[in-house]
């Protein structure tokens, strides 16, 4: 019986292991692939923050023109509830 709900279990929690995804510690990296027809695009984003904390997210793609021309950008985005002061911006 132990083993069943084992098996059921951990089949539950298979797709939080999806290709693509991976985290670590508190960061979360994300792997996307678009086939456009005429090349294959990646995308890879890392993560971290959130909980009501300000999260720092950065991407980069092969499709980008890349250094020294472009280089991969930093965002940080916050999300308060409604009413609250954000962090950052403290509004």
């Amino acid at each position: 019986m132990k083993l069943l709900i084992f098996g059921l279990l951990s089949l539950i929690a298979a797709p939080a292991l999806a290709e693509g995804f991976w985290e670590y510690g508190s960061w979360r990296v994300i792997m996307e692939e678009a086939d456009t027809g005429e090349d294959l695009r990646r995308t890879c984003g890392a993560v971290t923050g959130g909980d009501g904390e300000p999260s720092v997210v950065i991407s980069a793609s092969n499709g980008d023109a890349g250094p020294p021309a472009v280089f991969p950008g930093v965002f940080v985005h916050e999300h308060v509830p409604r009413g609250h002061n954000t962090v950052l911006q403290d509004r």
